[in-house]
């Protein structure tokens, strides 16, 4: 019995010259056309990411395949050209994979229509993100953590929550990885669980507030947000929580002037969406595919193994504990600098007509940490963050904090500005920190009851609220 025709083998191919190219070839033609020049695009994609980064298995292993499929590809339209008829086999595999790649390029347009990027919102509209979390890495989260934003850019709740709702009273929360609190779930972020206790201790307003924290940003970034973006007009009440990322740099900088680097990435940087290689990484279905596999994996193995972010602390909290101790530097100039971004955030707020309230920024830093939580820390570094000269020890780093939330503190007793004291009502403890200063869970807690307590004292969330609350929460200013 003869051997079963293989379609696909090349010696297979039916060669039988024709005179002239049937419409059909034609179409084919135009087909291995197309399949060359998507072949050759994602090759130069991968072969330009090549020069700028490593390539991951994954990434070689599709340059692989594409350098195979040009050449098939490459053969078929020689044969085409020449008039040859190609077996059915090719015919089938060249419409089905054109198929694929136009099928793919229709839900690319449709997610690009109908998502945005970082170019008119903090962060890409009507996104999820997971991540998982476990006691050993992060004390007081353990949990599968989500991540949504919502129509505004902003962590937090759809703004269709806010339909048919009489007098509703918008809030905003700016500042820094302490505010965006990525390790928390969307319902144990402490934005969200503020929305909560506002919504349940008053009912003259319903309260809706939205998450616009973003990590490692400062005063500078915090004031480039507000011109940039329109936040500020989606806002009743714009709620400042900073500090942390203010010292940091004066930190770094040894107590020089840290001003000019950090005004200029603030308007330069801040907010553009990183560059990512290859291109292709950068496309929507990509992260959609990224979404769905993540998930997919998490499920399959039930969320075990290292979480997300843990191999990071595992490295930076490494890095603090096997580094030199130094001195603090002098903190004179890094205060006075601080203390001119609070007053043009202020000023902001007053030229645009918003109400704003500032807080402090509560941490871990004591001088009497326990072995365990002393191993929680990694921050306090001078020097460059991925090669830092040495750290600064954990009693000069409470003494600094300190000296920039009284700094703010002075800032709004003399400027008559709305300011809670939040760092004096959280315990500085693993009760409430999963590391020097990002909230666990109960963390989150307590510092939502302070604030929904502060603003209730100025009930009806309004501006009539300004001189009560001023007068309750400034117990530490100078």
């Amino acid at each position: 019995m003869p051997a079963q025709e293989n379609h696909f083998a090349p010696d297979r191919v039916k060669l039988e010259s024709q005179g002239s190219r049937s419409p059909k070839d034609n179409v084919l033609f135009v087909i291995e056309a197309l399949q060359f020049i998507c072949t050759g695009l994602l090759i130069s994609d991968l072969a330009l990411a090549w020069t700028v980064q490593s390539l991951s298995f994954t990434q070689c292993l599709l340059l692989t395949l594409s350098v195979l499929w040009l050449g098939l590809v490459i053969r078929l339209l020689v044969m085409t050209w020449r008039c040859h008829h190609l077996s059915p086999g090719y015919e089938n595999l060249l419409v089905g994979m054109t198929g694929i790649m136009v099928g793919l390029a229709i839900c690319e347009t449709i997610l690009h229509l109908s998502t945005s990027t970082y170019s008119d919102s903090p962060f890409p509209r009507n996104r999820r993100f997971i991540s998982t979390e476990n006691e050993r890495y992060t004390p007081g989260i353990n949990r599968l953590a989500t991540f949504t934003t919502n129509e505004w850019g902003l962590r937090g709740p759809s703004i269709r929550s806010m339909s048919g709702k009489n007098n509703v009273f918008r809030i905003v929360a700016i500042g820094g990885s302490t505010t965006r609190c990525d390790f928390l779930d969307d319902s144990t972020e402490w934005p969200h669980l503020l929305m909560q206790d506002l919504n349940s201790k008053q009912h003259n307003f319903f309260v809706f507030v939205t998450n616009a924290g973003l990590n490692g940003q400062n005063t500078a970034d915090h004031l480039e947000l507000l011109r940039k973006f329109p936040i500020a007009k989606n806002a009743d009440l714009l709620l400042f929580l900073i500090g942390s990322n203010d010292l940091e740099p004066t930190l770094a900088f040894d107590g020089a002037s840290a001003e000019a680097l950090i005004e200029r990435r603030a308007s330069a940087t801040s907010f553009d969406e990183p560059k990512s290689y290859p291109f292709y990484t950068r496309l929507r279905l990509y992260h959609l595919f990224q979404e769905v596999l993540q998930g997919a994996v998490r499920g399959l193995f039930e969320l075990r193994g290292i979480p997300d972010g843990a191999q990071w602390y595992v490295a930076r909290r490494l890095l603090r504990a096997r580094g030199p101790r130094v001195r603090l530097p002098d903190l004179k100039l890094g205060l006075r600098e601080y203390q001119g971004r609070i007053i043009r955030l202020a000023d902001y707020c007053r030229m645009a007509g918003k109400r704003c309230v500032f807080m402090t920024q509560p941490t871990m830093w004591r001088g009497d940490l326990t072995p365990r939580e002393v191993a929680l820390l990694w921050g306090g570094w001078t020097g460059p963050a991925d090669d830092p000269k040495g750290f600064v020890s954990i009693a000069d780093l409470a003494k600094a904090m300190d000296e920039f939330n009284r700094a703010l503190l002075h800032v709004c007793r003399s400027l008559h500005l709305e300011c809670y004291d939040l760092a004096a009502a959280i315990p500085k403890n693993e009760s409430a920190f999963f590391d020097d200063c990002h909230f666990n869970e109960n963390g989150a807690r307590l510092a939502a009851k302070f604030i929904e307590t502060q603003l209730i004292k100025g009930s009806p969330l309004g501006d009539a609220g300004t001189k009560a609350s001023i007068g309750t929460s400034n117990n530490r200013a100078e």
